[in-house]
């Protein structure tokens, strides 16, 4: 779902499964975007997801997809990072770290605002920023996708053509912003400008 868009959030509205986030042009004035995605999972398919992510990660740690590659430094890090993000916001700090699947990545970043979160996707031969705010224990983004963590996994769950899909990430590492890392400075401009514009932080 690396699809570009210019939404921004708003406010959030009860759709009778919880409460999810709506994600709107900020201009009042003009007319509303079309979302680029059909909608979000509802609370129900979280659930249903979240119970299959966890059954199945015991075949997914040994797939050979989800080694756990880091360094007992890194894990130490990310460990002491979520720690100490917990004493500011409780609930955005799980989600906390650098996130890798087969040949993609998310890296979720805390912000100075309590349940909103930046987020690099990173995937072949691209990268996306996008934003994220946390409802009810899961982290929606303005791409269409609820997050949730599941130990050391985090379920990307997102809707196709009416069926609710899961993608798994896991085994997160420290953070580090695009800014410092070459590639993003010298192929995706557009991605560290996006980080620095929208109160980006690394913890």
């Amino acid at each position: 779902m690396h699809i570009r868009w210019a939404i921004a959030p708003l406010f959030l509205v009860s759709l009778g499964v919880g409460m999810v986030p709506i994600w709107a042009q900020p201009d009042a004035g003009a007319k509303p975007e079309v979302l680029p995605f059909e909608r979000y999972p509802t609370v129900a398919e979280i659930a249903d997801l979240q119970a299959e992510l966890s059954q199945s990660i015991p075949q997914l740690l040994t797939s050979g997809f989800h080694t756990d590659w880091r360094t007992p430094e890194q894990r130490q890090q990310r460990t002491a990072m979520v720690a100490a993000w917990t004493e500011v916001d409780r609930e955005v700090a799980p989600f906390l770290g650098e996130w890798v699947a087969i040949e993609e990545s998310l890296a979720i970043f805390p912000t100075a605002t309590p349940g909103v979160v930046c987020i690099v996707d990173t995937y072949l031969g691209g990268s996306e920023f996008e934003r994220g705010m946390i409802v009810a224990g899961a982290l929606y983004t303005d791409g269409g996708s609820a997050l949730v963590t599941e130990g050391a996994f985090l379920g990307n769950f997102f809707v196709t053509e009416g069926e609710a899909y899961s993608y798994p990430y896991s085994h997160p590492s420290p953070l580090q912003s695009p800014a410092d890392i070459d590639i993003y400075a010298s192929r995706y401009p557009d991605v560290v400008a996006e980080f620095e514009a929208n109160g980006c932080l690394v913890p």
